[in-house]
């Protein structure tokens, strides 16, 4: 009875456990523990060979976006996931945990957010079937992956899922958090007109890898406060 108690535990331990990659694009690849939390990965970011969708599209740390920024010293803009940003390099590393809600959970702690913005894909196990909430199903080398990708276009959901299989991830998690700012004009005259916001994010900006600064980024880091 024993035996079998413990075959059914491994077997299951067995079937939940992952191999998961995270992706960073932006402070996270540098930092990945914060003071108020830590990634829990191995090693450190390391380059992938694709491309996504980022761009300073986001402002940060302003819940009342954009009135009364007065109430929020914090207030920055950062670089996320934008179907309408240019495409630039992405870093991954591997998470210490196995449990794909372990990472999520995890990621959204360093983060600073939530759990329901860590949009992944993963593979399906033998017994397991598509979530009722994931937006997303492809079929790759005859193995069905699914996930929630929210900001993420299907096609480049689709790229990370063919990277994955090739480094042997069964699972990739990222921070999708959605933009607030779409023109770079109205990203410029913010910036200029408050000072507080252009100080915070020539910050942020100086936390990011350097093949990572586009042409704006750079500008943005010469204007003066």
């Amino acid at each position: 009875m024993k035996s079998r108690l413990f075959l059914l535990v491994f077997t299951t331990t067995a079937l939940l456990s992952r191999n998961i990659a995270i992706l960073g694009y932006g402070s996270l690849i540098k930092h990945p523990k914060r003071s108020w939390a830590e990634l829990k990965i191995n090693g450190e970011f390391k380059k992938t060979n694709f491309t996504l969708p980022i761009g300073l599209t986001r402002a940060s740390a302003w819940k009342e976006y954009p009135s009364n920024p007065e109430k929020y010293p914090n207030r920055k803009l950062t670089v996320i996931i934008d179907q309408k940003a240019t495409k630039k390099g992405v870093y991954f590393a591997t998470s210490k945990f196995k449990s794909l809600p372990k990472v999520r959970e995890n990621m959204a702690k360093r983060e600073a957010s939530v759990k329901k913005y860590m949009a992944y894909v993963r593979q399906l196990k033998p017994g397991q079937q598509k979530g009722q909430i994931e937006d997303f199903a492809y079929i790759y080398q005859g193995n069905k992956w699914t996930g929630i990708i929210l900001q993420l276009p299907k096609k480049d959901a689709q790229k990370i899922v063919r990277w994955a299989a090739k480094n042997n991830f069964d699972a990739v998690v990222w921070t999708s958090l959605p933009a607030t700012l779409s023109n770079k004009k109205n990203i410029e005259q913010m910036l200029r007109q408050d000072k507080t916001l252009l100080k915070n994010t020539q910050s942020y900006i100086t936390l990011l890898p350097d093949d990572l600064l586009t042409p704006f980024l750079k500008r943005i880091l010469q204007w003066q406060q």
